[in-house]
């Protein structure tokens, strides 16, 4: 449970606060950790810290014996593994090494938010955009439609019966 959790999440984020806009909030059981709104970082449900690896750090979390996470799944689906690797003690317990990993983290979150053709700011401002222009394109088909139904259904005025 993520509230048995919450001391440690907190020290964590204070320790990384001065690397970045860093924030957190809890998540599926846990908490997650993002810089500039990309995530780079968990703290699993079972208050393990991880952080996010790919093709360039993953080996440096190989050589420290650390795993990736592959989270339980309830269903019948089959196992996943995902980029959170688990952070060695000694990464921990030096600041210096605990700021560059999770520099090196950080990076990784970004780098991946922008393989996804986005950046978290920009994501933002793009789902504005495509709210507002949905909204408006709904609108203009609305007041279409309402001027169109308003057209058709104009009824012809009355005639008196002409007198032969």
């Amino acid at each position: 449970m993520s509230a048995e959790h919450r001391p440690y999440f907190e020290s964590l984020l204070e320790r990384m606060s001065p690397l970045g806009h860093v924030t957190g909030k809890a998540m599926f059981g846990g908490f997650g950790f993002w810089e500039d709104g990309d995530m780079f970082a968990l703290l699993d449900s079972g208050g393990t810290f991880r952080l996010k690896a790919d093709d360039t750090t993953v080996p440096n979390f190989e050589r420290a014996g650390s795993e990736p996470f592959s989270p339980e799944m309830r269903s019948e689906r089959p196992p996943i593994t995902m980029p959170y690797w688990t952070v060695p003690a000694k990464v921990l317990r030096s600041d210096a090494n605990f700021e560059t990993w999770v520099r090196d983290a950080i990076a990784v979150g970004h780098a991946t938010a922008k393989r996804k053709g986005r950046t978290s700011t920009s994501a933002t401002a793009t789902k504005r955009a495509v709210t507002k222009k949905a909204v408006t394109k709904k609108a203009v088909t609305k007041k279409a439609v309402t001027k169109k139904a308003t057209v058709t259904n104009k009824v012809a005025p009355k005639r008196s019966p002409t007198k032969i």
